[in-house]
């Protein structure tokens, strides 16, 4: 319960930051960015299912730096070039968190975007369905505290080894859009300059979730390697499941070290490789945070991570 009433709290809390909010607000495109190592270059957001129109308007909120959008019901993906000639091949679709009821759409999506491509790595924001929920504060964070109540209780009764009859509508949807963005890149891997053979899932909470889930699900498709910071897994892992690099702080009263370590054991006993980082202070939900404590260098150990599996090559030079 002590998690809950934690979740439940920073629900609230986000909601209450959205007295400012706009609905419907979109993402200006293209943008640009000033790196360390040249111009990252936003484009404009390309809707996963060109045939799907809105059922209801998002809602966007948050403080500055910490931008966050919910009901959303037509899922886009947005891509962060690299500076040229610095790009190594690989790709990341980022998947932010946010319970399967809201997105931290900047903290968990745009920021990470731009740290991947200014380290030369095309990156993708995935802004994915979430359940659709009351457009009132109060109301929707009523509705947040029952849901999390019965995912809680759930997961209890999980032994991971049937389907897990998860109360959130938009897991299933989350793992249907990852799939279709995953599909998106390798098709378009040319325009990009993308290895599609390179060409991996970033996923923060929620978003870490649904990775697991498409890992074991039956869509098809298949990232060549995956992140999990601070997730944990409702299905058993497949033999064959990609690499996976895993971030925890063992301060997260969400997940915390049990989940950490559950996922890491998951991966390892179906023959997968996997590694794991254990931060000890970081709680939940730091994203690109820096605060002071162990877990701001996870993005540092990921791309350490990625550059010892080789799935960075050098950039081209130009003769």
């Amino acid at each position: 319960m002590a998690s809950t009433l934690f979740l439940t709290l920073g629900l609230a809390s986000a909601v209450s930051a959205s007295a400012a909010a706009t609905e419907g607000a979109s993402r200006s495109a293209p943008a640009q960015a000033a790196s360390a190592q040249g111009v990252v270059t936003t484009g404009a957001p390309i809707p996963l299912y060109g045939d799907m129109r809105a059922t209801t308007a998002e809602i966007a909120f948050g403080a500055p730096g910490d931008a966050q959008v919910r009901n959303v019901t037509v899922p886009t993906l947005t891509p962060y070039l690299p500076a040229p000639g610095t790009a190594t091949g690989a790709a990341v679709i980022v998947a932010p968190g946010g319970g399967f009821m809201l997105l931290a759409i900047e903290n968990e999506g745009e920021a990470v975007a731009r740290a991947l491509a200014a380290r030369g790595v095309t990156a993708f924001v995935l802004k994915y369905r979430t359940d659709v929920m009351s457009e009132d504060r109060a109301a929707f964070a009523a509705e947040a505290v029952a849901r999390i109540t019965a995912y809680v209780r759930a997961k209890k009764a999980d032994d991971r080894q049937t389907p897990f009859q998860s109360p959130f509508k938009g897991q299933a949807l989350a793992e249907e859009d990852q799939a279709q963005a995953l599909n998106l890149v390798r098709e378009r891997a040319d325009q990009w300059g993308v290895d599609p053979n390179r060409v991996g899932i970033l996923g923060f909470s929620a978003g870490a979730i649904a990775i697991t889930d498409l890992v074991s699900g039956s869509t098809g498709a298949r990232p060549d390697f995956v992140g999990l910071v601070y997730g944990n897994y409702d299905r058993p892992i497949p033999t064959g499941a990609p690499p996976a690099f895993i971030a925890m702080a063992a301060d997260d009263p969400l997940q915390g070290v049990r989940s950490a370590q559950d996922t890491y054991a998951a991966w390892t006993a179906a023959g997968a490789p996997a590694e794991l980082h254990l931060y000890e202070r970081g709680g939940h939900g730091f994203g690109m945070r820096q605060q002071g404590a162990s877990s701001d260098g996870w993005f540092d150990a990921f791309m350490r991570w990625m550059g010892s599996r080789g799935l960075l090559a050098e950039p081209a030079t130009a003769e």
